[in-house]
């Protein structure tokens, strides 16, 4: 029996219309900016070594009102230029099939040691996503009002297509909508009311949001909020058996293997966020401390749109000391007011699994059944959310 009252086809809808405007647009040669100030443009790379725009300079960049596609990553940062400060806004980015045997798609936005990162008011199609690898700097990190469709570590058979195993550097490679990694003690990092939609067939997406070995302040912890989340599959997600497992979710906000208590992921919270089937996990919490998961709602039915069965189901939330660090590294990590109805491995309810939190209070469990109308009405209710809040995603018109 077909299930149409799952929405998912919306964002096929909004990929068609993105795809007519792609043919619109005339694109430049690749961008080497050298000296602060604004720009705006069209720029494209066709080859997977070329960034479409790189940033070489430290001086305040921002990028507005522009378009970028690319075979490899949309933007980067020059090697050896630490401190970037950068602002991305109004900005469309479109990941291309590198058309090169073992490569998958290139990051919108990948940044190592940067200082000052502004990420707002953008769609991401078909890229890795926003990478920001170790921090430079007295600045903070803003990732807010983006909308994502098909985050995509996929790798290229180098004929146009995709290869369709589930081997990780041979099928796929790690790809989240947001990655930190190595940011340590900054304050002020914020990201809040994005959507991220990811399509079964035409995403591979590890976690959506990964904060790996990083950590905000105690008194300013890395803050994430008000996001919705939909969709986190493998390459097929209803094959299982060997070979067949699947590791990514919704938001990890505590991940990495540091022992070290001062290296560890820390001071992370995430809470009034929206996730929705994403397989293996909604929220989790898999290693640091100081960590909270409160106020957020985590749904899945445990099937695809057509009713297919996800096959890899997992929990709704989990707080585990999955590396097995000491605990001078896990601890302090907690959970409350969670509202969650998560379908997991054989069809039975597994809303929750927290052997680990040091507190995890005041959490519901949803009455009844958990079908692909209750994963519906949680696109309904976010989108009220944004009215009522008046916030608006992706680029804005001048």
């Amino acid at each position: 029996m077909k299930r149409k009252q799952k929405i998912r086809f919306q964002p096929v809808v909004e990929q068609c219309e993105q795809r007519a405007l792609l043919s619109a647009i005339t694109y430049s040669s690749p961008l080497v900016i050298t000296k602060g100030g604004t720009y705006s443009g069209n720029w494209q790379s066709l080859s997977p070594a070329t960034p479409a725009v790189t940033i070489d300079t430290t001086q305040p960049v921002t990028i507005t009102n522009s378009n970028i596609q690319s075979k490899g990553d949309e933007i980067c940062s020059g090697a050896g230029v630490y401190g970037i400060q950068l602002t991305v806004t109004n900005t469309n980015f479109y990941g291309l099939n590198p058309g090169v045997a073992g490569d998958s798609p290139g990051y919108a936005v990948s940044l190592a040691e940067a200082s000052n990162v502004v990420l707002e008011h953008d769609y991401l199609q078909s890229t890795r996503g926003f990478g920001i690898w170790q921090h430079h700097g007295s600045g903070t990190i803003t990732i807010c009002y983006n909308s994502v469709l098909n985050i995509d570590g996929r790798i290229s058979n180098g004929n146009g297509g995709w290869m369709t195993g589930n081997t990780l550097g041979t099928d796929y490679n790690i790809a989240n909508f947001v990655v930190l990694y190595q940011v340590y003690n900054v304050a002020g990092i914020d990201i809040a009311w994005n959507q991220g939609i990811n399509q079964p067939g035409n995403s591979r997406v590890e976690d959506n949001i990964n904060i790996n070995d990083s950590s905000g302040t105690a008194a300013s912890p890395i803050l994430i909020h008000d996001n919705y989340i939909d969709g986190a599959y493998n390459i097929n997600p209803t094959l299982t058996g060997s070979g067949w497992g699947y590791t990514g979710g919704g938001i990890l906000l505590g991940d990495g293997t540091a022992t070290s208590p001062s290296l560890a992921t820390g001071y992370v919270q995430a809470y009034n966020n929206i996730v929705v089937s994403t397989t293996n996990y909604g929220i989790a919490i898999a290693a640091g401390h100081n960590e909270t998961i409160y106020n957020n709602t985590v749904v899945s039915s445990g099937l695809l749109s057509n009713g297919q069965v996800i096959a890899d189901q997992n929990v709704g939330i989990y707080i585990w000391n999955y590396y097995g660090t000491s605990s001078k590294v896990f601890h302090d990590n907690s959970g409350y007011g969670n509202t969650v109805g998560w379908i997991g491995a054989g069809g039975v309810r597994n809303d929750w699994w927290v052997p680990n939190a040091s507190s995890w209070k005041n959490n519901t469990s949803i009455a009844g059944a958990i079908t692909l109308t209750t994963e519906a009405s949680e696109l309904t209710a976010w989108q009220n959310k944004l009215a009522t809040n008046k916030v608006t995603l992706g680029p804005q018109s001048s």
